[in-house]
């Protein structure tokens, strides 16, 4: 069972994001709907351990950024989404041949929120 911490830190993640305004919804639950839009799910899990001891654990989450083209404007908005809620990321560019979309990527975990 998750953490209900984990969930109200995920609660306010989705806040946050939307403030893009523009749909937000968990992998999988979309339907149909037109660029821009960002989805968001949880990667893996990282895990803190010493001395053969797990301190804590806390799952990463990767949010996409999808535009139909590059948008560095929409990129620098979510950017300072994260730098205004001092949310840490990586973040990568991928572009989908079949769907034709850009996929901006950003690795982050809720340990900040």
């Amino acid at each position: 069972m998750k953490d209900k911490n984990i969930q109200d830190k995920l609660e306010k993640l989705v806040c946050y994001l939307k403030e893009m305004n523009l749909p937000v919804k968990y992998r999988g639950s979309f339907e149909k709907v037109t660029l821009p839009f960002i989805i968001y799910y949880e990667n893996e899990q990282v895990t803190f351990y010493a001395d053969n001891k797990v301190y804590y654990t806390l799952p990463e989450f990767v949010i996409l950024l999808c535009t139909k083209n590059k948008d560095y404007i929409k990129e620098e908005q979510l950017e300072n989404i994260f730098k205004k809620y001092n949310i840490n990321y990586i973040k990568e560019e991928t572009y989908l041949d079949e769907e034709q979309i850009f996929q901006i990527e950003y690795y982050i975990n809720l340990g900040g929120i």
